[in-house]
């Protein structure tokens, strides 16, 4: 018979019946879920896009189902990645505060693109 009381893989409720949340596991969710945000913007910025609602509908309808692999063993990429190379962007970075540990965090601002001649820049909205 298993004996539970000694089992480290048990997780006991709280007394007042909610349940248990790991909060690593979802501090690390939330980070991964950042870092992709902010991947995303990058990605757009270099693309040419501007960093708003009107920018992520133009960027969807443009390469939406567009080559995006990459292989990590051998280094090919698809299309979409050869075309973002070579670009640059500049991004605003603050040190702030992560709520959930209160450690320093690199706190990402704005984004946009250095124009250059392949490159121009993005139209205002």
């Amino acid at each position: 018979m298993l004996d539970r009381a000694n089992d480290d893989l048990f997780q006991a409720q709280p007394a007042t019946g909610e349940a248990f949340v790991d909060q690593g596991q979802q501090h690390y969710e939330e980070q991964q879920r950042q870092r992709s945000i902010d991947a995303l913007r990058r990605r757009a910025t270099a693309l040419g896009f501007q960093i708003n609602s009107r920018g992520e509908k133009q960027f969807d309808e443009q390469y939406a189902g567009q080559d995006w692999s990459i292989d990590t063993a051998t280094g090919a990429c698809g299309a979409v990645w050869r075309e973002a190379t070579g670009r640059h962007i500049i991004v605003t970075v603050d040190l702030g505060t992560n709520p959930s540990t209160g450690e320093p965090s690199n706190q990402f601002g704005k984004y946009r693109p250095i124009p250059t001649a392949t490159q121009p820049a993005p139209a205002t909205a």
